[in-house]
């Protein structure tokens, strides 16, 4: 049980970020109100709003204008989406962290550490996550690079 928690978790927190993190910083722009995606944000806004605001949201959710985007977002901002993310994360974090305590007949460091890493998975661990996966690429296109030299060398093609 606490690993689906957790990783749904992990899905509204990546649908937090894809609409809250700065692109530099996370490694990718954020299109979900642009793609039409049913993130949470979206859901929790229509479970909330007025009905001007939900016509406000039918009117411009799923359109590839900045414009649309921007009155989606102003929404989400006048019913505090942000803030209720954040509230939501603190009780799930609490319920995942009941399910592993009462987890038995196993070691529970895997599901402690699991949520560790998920836990406020905010932009700075996103950029430290962005940041080692380019430092992997960089080690990868410097190996591959040498490898091609080597065969070069050799006379080999692979």
């Amino acid at each position: 049980q606490a690993v689906p928690a957790a990783v749904t978790c992990a899905e509204i927190q990546d649908d937090f970020l894809d609409c809250y993190g700065k692109p530099e910083v996370i490694g990718k722009i954020g299109t979900d109100i642009r793609d039409n995606k049913c993130s949470w944000l979206i859901n929790k806004a229509l479970a909330e709003c007025t009905s001007a605001q939900r016509k406000t949201l039918e009117s411009n959710y799923a359109k590839k204008d900045p414009k649309c985007e921007a009155k989606v977002k102003e929404v989400y901002k006048k019913l505090d989406i942000e803030a209720k993310f954040k509230a939501y994360e603190e009780e799930a974090y609490a319920e995942i962290v009941a399910k592993i305590a009462n987890i038995r007949g196993m070691p529970t460091t895997i599901f402690s550490q699991l949520l560790a890493r998920i836990h406020r998975h905010t932009e700075r661990t996103a950029l430290q996550t962005w940041r080692a996966n380019l430092a992997r690429s960089r080690r990868a296109r410097a190996l591959t690079a040498r490898v091609e030299r080597l065969q070069e060398a050799v006379g080999v093609e692979m």
